[in-house]
């Protein structure tokens, strides 16, 4: 089956892994949350002085859904004038802090968008989250973004006999935000957050 691209909703009304429809993990607006696996972020150290931690914000490579976030494609321009770090894509609630030297690595492996987050001292539920950046049981964080130019993804040959989720490649998105978040340290359960808020899915 050859690949083509796809409009926003056919992207949205589709079933990814175990079946579940990727609006389950959409707000209305559509804007779409994925996280990164902890495993790409494990060797970042807390600075417990200063209150930040360089993360890897997102990374070219499958997910759970099978779906690809294109790097190149990834837009920050709006996101970098007002940077800010929701907990857990709760816009709702204050700030944790912000973003700053956001970075493009296109020639790497992989492919990633990288930035440093810098809690915002005293406050409560930031001062909560430099605990566990300390202990390091929290060590990811998980982009919120609204897709533009969607290609689905080719079944592969071994695999057309049979029903396959084959993903999409989202080649061109802005990025809304990213938020410090928990997710399982497994890098192959790579979750997203549910548009109730805090809920991930399986």
């Amino acid at each position: 089956m050859a690949s083509k691209r796809v409009s926003i909703d056919e992207y949205l009304g589709s079933r990814g892994y175990g079946g579940v429809e990727r609006k389950h993990f959409a707000r209305d607006d559509g804007l779409v949350l994925k996280a990164l696996p902890a495993a790409m972020v494990e060797k970042a150290k807390f600075d417990k002085d200063a209150g930040t931690i360089r993360f890897v914000m997102s990374a070219e490579i499958e997910d759970r859904d099978r779906d690809i976030v294109v790097q190149a494609g990834l837009d920050t321009a709006q996101f970098e004038k007002n940077p800010v770090a929701p907990w857990g894509h709760q816009a709702r609630d204050m700030p944790v802090g912000q973003w700053s030297d956001i970075q493009k690595t296109l020639t790497g492996r992989p492919k990633r968008t990288e930035g440093t987050l810098n809690l915002t001292k005293g406050e409560p539920q930031a001062d909560r989250l430099a605990l566990h950046l300390e202990a390091g049981s929290i060590r990811a964080c998980s982009i919120g973004f609204m897709p533009k130019t969607i290609e689905r993804r080719e079944v592969p040959e071994d695999q057309r006999d049979s029903y396959f989720y084959p993903g999409y490649m989202i080649h061109e998105a802005e990025l809304y935000e990213c938020s410090p978040c928990s997710i399982p340290a497994n890098p192959a359960a790579l979750a997203k957050a549910a548009a109730e808020g805090d809920t991930l899915s399986r």
